[in-house]
């Protein structure tokens, strides 16, 4: 048997249909129905709209460009069309030659395998050059850059020093006019074997490291710094003059300790050099270089989510409390209603706050916590609609024939009360969209949730009022689907309360 009539169900469809023509021919709350078609487009197609995902603590989305990166659109304004993009360039390691060999070691450059193996008792130093090939570079100087060096190492009383070498072989770099020894201009970074510890009387240390070093953090190139104390960008040296660049990477082993047994067995997995570019995708980078819109798409998901299931669960709450009440009256009624009336006495946000930093924070509590205190001003409307509703001939005549309470509740009372329930919870979807960005921008929301108010959280945090294109779109957003749930709840509002129902 159909959980409904055939009868009703074509009184239900008929309802709709006449709904949808007097929704259909409200202009405000059409343009408010397209607004939200278009953020729930963007909801359930954001993977197709994005190739990244949004940065949390479980999932650190991938650095694409600069710290605040501006839009790429950018570039077609003529200030802005000589910036250069980001630029990876990946190392052949099949091509790889060999630049440079000194001391004790045995090069395989088929495997990318070196072995160090001191022949005395006493201090040895060993070096390898090894040369990766060229590349191309014909943009202005970019913001920063970023090496990358991945190996695997075993190794016991030995140390290691590792040096990126950038060279320019079609210009005169002008780092040339700092120092007179251009290779003090050569990234060094070093890398040391931990203090040894016996294991049954053999010491042995093993290391596996995937390096990556910026140009701004704090291994950068040593004599800018320490040599000549100028606290500036190393890639608007290095890479002030376009031309042809090569890149070399240079491994020196030290046998520290004068003792037998000293080793080292090195294997190069993969080398590359990442130029962060200045501009990037359709609204630029965050202070991390992520991608602000995905943050933007994917946000659109929580935010829906959030402001739908916080509504939908306080009007179910409202009418369910509500309905008692006005119904039962007498003792009963008075005593929810001044449960009520405490309730919308105490202040939300300080309560939700003091919540939310002693429980565990996910956007579901957040749901629950915004529906708690968000169904109580209905109730009360609903009590009010209740009162006259049990009062008139239709239900004293259903009351005469033995319907019992439950059914009248079921049957009579809810759907009557519904259409009012209905406008409030559309309109509720805004304040609860608004809650939840306001926690999430005061540091309280989910720090693994994308959403709008963390948006504007990290950018508040780390100084990027600036950049508007960081905090201008979650907030323009969080404003459009509010504007949105606000026009259709006014459209629904006009068409069922019969006080507001106009002729077309």
């Amino acid at each position: 048997m159909a959980f409904l009539s055939k009868q009703r169900r074509e009184i239900y469809r008929r309802k709709i249909k006449n709904f949808w023509i007097d929704f259909r021919h409200n202009k405000i709350g059409f343009v408010g129905l397209i607004i939200i078609v278009l953020f729930v487009i963007a909801a359930g197609f954001a993977p197709v709209l994005t190739p990244f995902q949004p940065i949390s603590e479980l999932y650190e989305s991938p650095r694409l460009a600069a710290r605040y990166a501006i839009p790429a659109w950018f570039t077609v304004f003529p200030q802005f069309s000589n910036l250069n993009p980001t630029v990876f360039i990946p190392r052949n390691l099949n091509e790889t030659t060999l630049w440079d060999q000194s001391g004790p070691l045995q090069v395989n450059l088929d495997t990318l395998n070196i072995s160090f193996t001191p022949t005395e008792n006493g201090l040895q130093e060993a070096s390898v050059t090894l040369d990766l090939g060229n590349f191309s570079y014909m943009h202005v100087a970019p913001p920063g850059f970023t090496m990358n060096v991945a190996y695997t190492m075993s190794f016991n009383r030995t140390s290691l020093k590792l040096y990126y070498i950038i060279k320019n072989y079609t210009a005169r770099p002008t780092w040339e006019e700092y120092f007179e020894d251009p290779t003090k201009a050569e990234m060094l970074i070093h890398k040391f074997s931990p203090p040894p510890k016996p294991i049954g009387g053999v010491v042995i240390n093993r290391s596996k490291l995937d390096l990556e070093v910026d140009s701004g953090g704090y291994y950068v190139v040593e004599s800018l710094y320490k040599e000549k104390g100028l606290a500036i960008e190393p890639a608007d040296i290095i890479f002030s003059e376009t031309g042809v660049y090569g890149i070399q990477v240079k491994f020196e082993f030290s046998n520290k300790y004068p003792f037998e047994g000293a080793y080292a067995e090195l294997h190069i997995r993969e080398v590359g050099l990442t130029l962060w570019g200045r501009f990037h995708g359709i609204l630029g980078t965050t202070f991390g270089g992520n991608d602000v819109w995905t943050e933007l798409i994917y946000g659109s998901r929580i935010s829906l989510m959030v402001g739908v299931l916080a509504a939908l669960i306080a009007t179910s709450l409202g009418i369910f409390y509500g309905v008692i009440a006005g119904y039962l009256g007498g003792f009963v009624d008075e005593f929810l209603m001044r449960i009520v009336d405490v309730l919308l006495c105490i202040p939300v946000l300080p309560i939700l706050l003091v919540l939310m930093r002693y429980f565990s924070v996910s956007v579901y509590f957040v749901v629950v916590l915004i529906a708690i205190f968000g169904w109580q001003g209905l109730s009360r409307v609903i009590r009010s609609r209740v009162l006259s509703l049990k009062e008139m001939a239709f239900i004293e005549s259903a009351r005469a024939s033995g319907a019992s309470d439950a059914y009248l509740i079921t049957r009579h009372l809810i759907p009557n009360v519904l259409p009012i329930a209905m406008a409030a919870m559309v309109l509720a979807v805004p304040g609860a969209i608004l809650t939840e960005a306001a926690l999430s921008f005061l540091g309280f929301g989910d720090p693994n949730a994308p959403t709008w108010g963390r948006m504007l959280y990290h950018a508040y945090q780390s100084g990027g009022l600036e950049a508007w294109w960081v905090w201008l779109p979650p907030g323009l957003a969080i404003t459009m689907i509010c504007v949105g749930f606000v026009f259709i709840g006014h459209a629904v509002d006009e068409i069922i309360n019969p006080r507001l129902r106009r002729r077309r």
